[in-house]
């Protein structure tokens, strides 16, 4: 536990640090996201989640996005994935940018007592095209993001299905910029998450985050913090040996 704690405080410094500087930018935003997981076999499964993101209580459009990836099972708590999102950003409800973005991601997990905690390395490309003033205009960068993330149960909601159940879930994900157009906004991003998911069975769970975001934007000392509050609806199909769906 204190090797959790330890690493828990070094994902936070650099929200720390940024909170100590000026020039900070800040708003509100509110997203709806779906998760999809198709266990197509024991080793195999199809991950997708699609995404709508309102920005300044509700009055823009913020982001829209779609990603797939097909993950293998290499150990038994270890998964690797690899995929493709498609990205497209909204300045006052007009598209002002897509990005294409395929990544590589490793995750496992551990269990110390009641609490799980998950790891996600994730590395991505990231292909902008953005439209300033009508003219468009291309760049890449890469992007390395670590999360931290841990979840208990809190209470059991009913005798007759043991998976129903109240989870209490927090973490931080840290995101960090690489390439030669990356100057000022090295940290990308670091998220602080807090939140609740109710776990309706083993295939179907609602999630409620809070979600403290802070990073570093492509100017001197300058830094954009959000409230974000997110619901996600994560749902599992598996295909079994007898090609039924749970």
């Amino acid at each position: 536990m204190r090797r959790i704690t330890i690493i828990l405080t070094l994902s936070l410094f650099p929200v720390i640090v940024c909170e100590a500087q000026k020039n900070i930018t800040h708003n509100n935003q509110q997203w709806l996201q779906y998760y999809n997981q198709l266990k197509l076999s024991e080793s195999l499964t199809l991950f997708s989640d699609a995404s709508l993101r309102r920005i300044d209580n509700f009055n823009h459009w913020q982001q829209l996005a779609l990603r797939t990836g097909i993950g293998y099972q290499l150990f038994e708590n270890l998964n690797g994935v690899t995929g493709f999102g498609c990205f497209e950003s909204f300045n006052y409800n007009k598209p002002s940018k897509i990005e294409f973005r395929p990544y590589q991601e490793l995750n496992t997990s551990q269990e110390f007592g009641k609490i799980s905690v998950q790891h996600r390395f994730r590395a991505e490309g990231r292909y902008f095209r953005t439209i300033p003033d009508g003219e468009i205009t291309s760049n890449f960068n890469f992007r390395f993001r670590y999360r931290l993330f841990f979840k208990t149960a809190i209470l059991k909601l009913s005798k007759t299905i043991p998976e129903r159940k109240l989870f209490l879930n927090f973490g931080d994900e840290l995101f960090i910029n690489a390439g030669k157009e990356i100057t000022y906004n090295m940290l990308d991003n670091n998220r602080m998450l807090f939140g609740l998911s109710f776990q309706v069975n083993k295939n179907l769970d609602f999630s409620f985050t809070y979600n403290y975001q802070l990073g570093q934007r492509n100017k001197p000392s300058t830094y954009e913090h959000s409230d974000v509050f997110w619901i996600g609806i994560t749902h599992k199909i598996a295909f079994t040996h007898n090609n039924k769906t749970n």
